[in-house]
């Protein structure tokens, strides 16, 4: 078959891993527990890929907030079975506390965030394979027919692929291809897609795989926040009121929750 030979040419990301541990232990930090047991709480608690699911909701803008929101019940969960399994002891206890203390109540925003699951969840891999079955070859040759056709979709889900990665199918994994993830997002945007123009932008903002442009990466994702991605509009927020890439601005920041908040209900009307 044509893609037979790609497992060949696809070697694993360290890099990704690296990038996993590294956002891990940002938000470790944020909600203040040791970051060697944050990482050991978080596999007990089921999440046992969590270095590349941290890796991939990194690559995917999620901040260090939603990233504690969202991984707190597994990590919970983990400092529960580790306690029933050595014991409370110190380092525990810190952690029970810290979670309390940093995660007991939500902030202003936090109950409005966006639905994040189309950008941090593997659903969309599971629906490729659901529709091709258990071999890569038909998604990539289907995906790049209908693409050439014209299909957005279609252009999105290959950006997708060579920005994530692939590993839901038995005969070949795909692990990131930086040069073909920006080609197929960039059609995909050019075409319509807000999803992929979103992606689009927090690679230049984040510099993924050397691909750093700043100011080009905000002015993407304020074409769409405008033009009504709620995910988008988080993160111009949170660059904002976080200060770290740009220097803190309060009226900007409350600018772009005001405009995730608009987002989020016409995504919900629509």
């Amino acid at each position: 078959m044509l893609f037979r030979f790609i497992k060949t040419l696809f070697l694993p990301s360290s890099g990704l891993v690296k990038e996993g541990m590294e956002f891990g232990n940002l938000v470790a930090d944020y909600i203040g527990v040791n970051r060697k047991l944050f990482h050991t709480a978080v596999e007990f608690g089921g999440m046992g890929d969590n270095l590349i699911l941290l890796g991939n909701w990194h690559r995917a803008g999620v901040t260090k907030r939603q990233a504690a929101e969202i991984i707190k019940r597994p990590l919970t969960y983990g400092l529960l079975t580790l306690r029933e399994k050595y014991g409370l002891n110190s380092m525990l206890q810190e952690a029970f506390l810290a979670i309390e203390s940093s995660l007991g109540v939500s902030s202003t925003h936090d109950a409005d965030l966006p639905d994040l699951r189309g950008f941090i969840d593997g659903s969309w891999e599971i629906r490729l394979r659901e529709e091709y079955g258990p071999s890569i070859d038909p998604v990539l040759t289907d995906l790049q027919r209908k693409a050439d056709l014209g299909d957005v979709f279609a252009k999105e889900t290959l950006g997708k692929i060579f920005f994530f990665g692939l590993s839901v199918f038995d005969d070949v994994t795909i692990y990131p291809i930086p040069e073909k993830a920006l080609a197929n997002l960039e059609n995909a945007s050019e075409s319509g897609s807000l999803h992929a123009k979103t992606l689009l932008g927090i690679i230049y903002l984040r510099g993924w795989e050397g691909y750093k442009d700043f100011d080009k990466g905000v002015s993407i994702l304020e074409e769409s926040a405008e033009a009504g991605c709620p995910h988008a509009a988080f993160i111009l927020a949170d660059l904002y009121q976080e200060g770290v890439d740009a220097p803190k601005d309060v009226q900007s920041a409350t600018k772009w929750y005001s405009v995730m908040g608009r987002n989020v209900v016409l995504h919900d009307k629509s």
